[in-house]
């Protein structure tokens, strides 16, 4: 069976591409309104303008938040963090140096850039998600497993409001969408006549999966 060759968001109801809007700005300010008070946020001169918007604008309007970060924040590279990353890794650092960072608390681990192109590392901080996004719509993350994905964790993206899957590791991705491939006639079926497979292993998910 071909894939559709169709453009999903222009074929949207005008009623269900404003209820997608409305799910993406509510999944964006969760992101970014506790950020706006990182020391990132506070100090960098990057975000000097977005600094200046909101100080006229009522910080509980939405819709004016949104507006301001979208016409204040410019695209950057790497280069603006680095100095703000570099006190993870100083001699003296201080809790205090690097809490509330890039984002509330601190984060749960330092990611580091695969440094495939030549070019020194990277490093990136992890922070655990927000508790207002845990269970949000735009937010569902699979079960995790080890290595190759499983039909239960494939399933996942048949809940029609999943749009953001989570993956820790480059490689479960690449496996997933192998999997995927593998897999596509029989998610197909399912999906068309609503059914979950008699597969093994699955015993304990089927009830959640149906």
């Amino acid at each position: 069976m071909s894939r559709p060759d169709t453009d999903l968001l222009n074929s949207l109801s005008a009623e269900l591409s404003q209820r997608l809007k409305d799910l993406m700005d509510r999944a964006l300010l969760g992101f970014i309104q506790p950020n706006s008070a990182s020391q990132f946020a506070l100090h960098a001169p990057e975000l000097a303008k977005f600094r200046e918007a909101l100080a006229h604008v009522d910080s509980k309007d939405d819709i004016e938040f949104l507006r301001s970060f979208r016409e204040s924040v410019p695209t950057t590279d790497y280069e603006p963090y680095r100095p703000y990353m570099a006190k993870f890794f100083a001699t003296d650092c201080n809790e205090s140096d690097v809490k509330n960072l890039f984002a509330p608390g601190l984060p749960y681990y330092i990611a580091v850039s695969s440094t495939t192109s030549g070019k020194p590392a990277k490093t990136f901080p992890i922070y655990p998600l927000a508790q207002s996004m845990l269970h949000h719509p735009l937010y569902l993350s699979l079960p995790h497993s080890e290595g190759r994905p499983e039909f239960q964790d494939v399933a996942g993206v048949l809940d029609r409001r999943v749009t953001t899957i989570r993956f820790l590791f480059a490689s479960l991705f690449v496996n997933f969408l192998q999997y995927v491939e593998d897999e596509w006639t029989l998610l197909i079926d399912c999906i068309e006549k609503g059914i979950i497979p008699d597969l093994e292993n699955i015993d304990h998910v089927r009830e959640t999966l149906e």
